[in-house]
């Protein structure tokens, strides 16, 4: 509750009754944060994106090689909190749950791979998908999202350029 009072220069002072603030704070632990008094629905939306990225995260790092945890969470898992990466960091993360106990990675799953990968490093959609075949970098962040999350040193160069090949083709 909020009471307007007006003071003699002609300033308002706010006065918020403390009673009806501790209310709140005691009732909703969860809605103090950023806006989260006055705004219900941002913590519950945020609230279940946190949980789905957890869930993902969790059954990446079961099958996912140990050593390296530390490069997974600070070259993919700490772009989470950027708005603009969710929906593609949720796709790729997805994408290799999914494939991530596989034996034998496939023609398949590198090109799905390399199409999430795309959309994870270009969110806006402004390169073509010829353009990211030609691009080396690209072709890099797909090696070492192969060593990364699969522990997979095999995969070369060569053998990614032939798979995007039939990709284009």
């Amino acid at each position: 509750m909020v009471v307007l009072l007006a003071g003699t220069i002609g300033e308002y002072l706010f006065q918020v009754n403390r009673q009806s603030l501790f209310t709140v704070i005691r009732t909703r632990p969860n809605a103090v944060g950023k806006m989260g008094l006055f705004s219900r629905k941002q913590g519950h939306t945020e609230n279940r994106w946190t949980d789905r990225m957890g869930h993902l995260v969790k059954a990446i790092e079961r099958s996912a090689p140990r050593n390296y945890r530390e490069d997974r969470e600070s070259f993919y898992y700490n772009y989470h909190m950027m708005g603009l990466y969710r929906k593609p960091l949720e796709g790729l993360l997805e994408t290799i749950g999914q494939s991530i106990r596989m034996e034998e990675i496939g023609e398949d799953v590198v090109c799905s791979l390399f199409l999430k990968l795309k959309d994870f490093y270009d969110p806006r959609g402004k390169m073509a998908l010829s353009e990211a075949m030609e691009d080396p970098q690209l072709r890099r962040r797909l090696q070492q999202v192969l060593l990364v999350f699969y522990n997979r040193k095999d995969v070369d160069m060569a053998r990614i350029w032939d798979y995007l090949q039939r990709l284009n083709g």
